[in-house]
C-alpha cells in the first residue's frame, strides 16, 4: 500500500545539470550515466536527470501511480529493490527530500517526465 502523495520544487543554485537519486535501500548501486537520456538504473537506484540550475525549480511529485502520473506514457516503467519498505528521492546522495512508505520489498516504479532530456516536472508513481 502507498501513503499519500509528497511534492517538492527543488532549488537550484549552480550553473550545472541537476539530477537526483530514487532509492529503496541505504546500499545503492549506482546507474552508469549516459547522454541521450534522462533516467537510467540499476536494480537498487533509479537516477534521473533535469533541467539546468540556471533554468529554475523542478517539481517532484512522488505517490501512487494513479494520483501522480500524467496522461502520457511513463518515461521509465520498472522494478526497485526496496528492503526497507520505503522510497526515498535524494538531490544529491545522502541528502534525502522525499520519501513514501511502500508494502513490499520490490516496488513497481513509474516515471513521467514533461521533457525527454532536460525535465523540470516529474511525477514518480509507485505500483
Amino acid at each position: 500500500m502507498v501513503g499519500g502523495n509528497n511534492e517538492l520544487e527543488v532549488s537550484k543554485s549552480s550553473g550545472a545539470k541537476r539530477s537526483f537519486l530514487i532509492t529503496g535501500s541505504d546500499t545503492k548501486d549506482m546507474p552508469e550515466i549516459v547522454r541521450g537520456s534522462s533516467i537510467w538504473s540499476t536494480p537498487s537506484c533509479i537516477a534521473v536527470g533535469c533541467k539546468p540550475d540556471v533554468d529554475g525549480e523542478t517539481r517532484i511529485a512522488i505517490g501512487a501511480s494513479e494520483r501522480v502520473g500524467f496522461a502520457a506514457k511513463p518515461a521509465f516503467d520498472g522494478e526497485l529493490q526496496t528492503p526497507n519498505q520505503v522510497v526515498s528521492v535524494d538531490i544529491v546522495p545522502g541528502k534525502k527530500v522525499l520519501e513514501q512508505p511502500v508494502s513490499g520489498t520490490s516496488t513497481r516504479i513509474r516515471i513521467w517526465v514533461n521533457h525527454p532530456v532536460e525535465p523540470n516536472d516529474v511525477a514518480i508513481g509507485l505500483g
